[in-house]
């Protein structure tokens, strides 16, 4: 083998090793949480981090009398955890979380208590 030829194996090798590198493994996590009637129900963690970190939150009810329901989330900023609230079905992106903490989830049923599948 030249120094030509193990170099060049060398500079492959990085280029290979960077590109590795900037590849982003995205994980789809899968839970179930409990929609209580006009009350909230238990709050359910999301993502930790620790800086800015975007991400979208999608929830579905899998009960067999499917109704709306409130969303009450809360994630982490620099300046301490901020609350939204939506309705679902749907889905949430949670973005500006540029603190550091958890962030978590809970339900609220419209009518009768349901489970709901939320996806993040």
């Amino acid at each position: 083998m030249t120094i030509y030829s193990a170099l060049l194996y060398i500079i492959k090798q990085v280029l290979l090793f960077y590109h590795v590198l900037e590849m982003k493994l995205e994980v789809i996590m899968r839970t179930t949480a409990w929609a209580p009637p006009l009350t909230w129900g238990p709050w359910i963690g999301l993502e930790n981090h620790v800086g800015s970190y975007a991400y979208t939150v999608s929830f579905d009810t899998i009960s067999q009398a499917p109704s709306s329901f409130d969303v009450e989330i809360q994630y982490a900023t620099n300046g301490g955890y901020r609350t939204v609230t939506t309705m679902g079905p749907g889905s949430y992106q949670i973005r500006g979380n540029d603190g550091a903490g958890q962030d978590r989830i809970r339900f609220k049923s419209h009518s009768i208590g349901q489970s709901i599948e939320l996806t993040y």
